[in-house]
């Protein structure tokens, strides 16, 4: 295996995600290799189109659909749905082997559950990156992504037993983002971001849509978020906030960050505009499919299908269990269950 003076990346995924990351590593010059279902569909290098309109072009190594892929990386960075998570870390174990890093990238409480399992902690050195690392939009499976932006700052936990300084001094250079330590992996479930961010807003989008209801046009999901979305936001980050003190290792400040101290905002007005004019959201289309008739809502979306069932519901049961109420993070999970139930197209019918 190469020494870490030049590691050899794998990753695993076909996403967004994993577009931008092999394209950001790749034109450092660092060798990537890429295990997805679908390797034929790439291309033997990656386009990758930067915030300031540049294209590199990185040169990518092997691309299977076979674990045994990984077996001579450095550093192995999951890049799958959360739905997909347990298969996939399932499928690559028997190739992973202890002086190994594997970082799940977002963090998922899958990170928890894996640190339990001395199986997993004796296997590799286990991570999880708090938010993903780059803003990023496939432009051609296989063959280009745009990368809007990237973290100016991101967290990161180590399993306990692991060089936590090693890993993560790692990351930050490959990324160049800085990242703090998490002190327990409890902000991967209770976490801020796509669990209450993306409810927000498409409750207040959709919340009045009913079957024949045709719209214009698509939103856009951040340059024209509203302040009702904000209202939502900040009412759940508080409730999740109120959760968050009750759990042993959660820091407020430092392992979970207010939504308004994170956006430099005080209020409903200053965060709306704060969201509207982030560059790297600018262009982000709100998760609707066109027909003759106009636009609707997508209800097959990752936004609707991942973010509320496993993300904020399981949120929702903690708090349950510690009888903490949390009434706007509870009706987004409640919207989000009708309108999969009535709308879905994976609905039993």
């Amino acid at each position: 295996m190469n020494t870490i003076s030049t590691p050899v990346i794998g990753i695993c995924g076909g996403g967004n995600l994993a577009h931008a990351m092999a394209g950001w590593l790749g034109t450092r010059g660092l060798h990537v290799n890429i295990l997805t279902r679908n390797p034929n569909q790439w291309g033997k290098s990656l386009s990758a189109i930067f915030p300031n309109g540049t294209t590199h072009h990185a040169p990518l190594g092997h691309i299977s659909n076979h674990p045994e892929t990984l077996k001579d990386c450095n550093l192995v960075l999951v890049a799958v749905p959360r739905f997909g998570i347990r298969e996939v870390c399932h499928r690559i174990k028997p190739y992973l082997h202890r002086e190994q890093g594997l970082v799940i990238v977002p963090g998922t409480p899958e990170v928890m559950e894996m640190a339990e399992d001395p199986s997993w902690t004796s296997t590799v050195s286990l991570m999880g990156i708090y938010k993903v690392p780059l803003i990023c939009r496939t432009q051609e499976y296989g063959h280009s992504v745009s990368i809007l932006g990237s973290r100016p700052l991101n967290r990161i936990w180590v399993a306990p037993g692991n060089n936590a300084e090693h890993w993560s001094a790692m990351l930050e250079t490959l990324f160049d983002t800085p990242l703090t330590h998490l002190s327990s992996p409890w902000p991967f479930l209770l976490t801020n971001s796509n669990p209450l961010l993306h409810p927000s807003r498409c409750m207040s989008l959709f919340r009045h849509y009913r079957e024949g209801t045709f719209y214009d046009k698509q939103f856009l999901f951040y340059e024209e978020w509203t302040e009702e979305a904000s209202e939502l936001y900040i009412q759940a980050d508080r409730e999740l906030l109120t959760l968050c003190s009750c759990c042993p290792g959660m820091e407020i400040g430092k392992d979970i960050i207010p939504v308004l101290d994170y956006y430099e905002s005080r209020n409903a007005v200053e965060l709306t505009k704060k969201i509207q004019s982030i560059p790297a959201f600018h262009g982000v289309k709100a998760p609707m499919t066109r027909r003759k008739q106009g636009w609707i809502p997508d209800f097959s979306s990752r936004y609707f299908t991942e973010d509320v069932p496993l993300g904020t519901k399981p949120i929702c049961y903690l708090a349950e269990q510690l009888n903490i109420p949390v009434p706007t993070l509870q009706s987004f999970v409640e919207w989000n269950t009708s309108i999969l139930n009535r709308f879905s197209p994976f609905r039993k019918k």
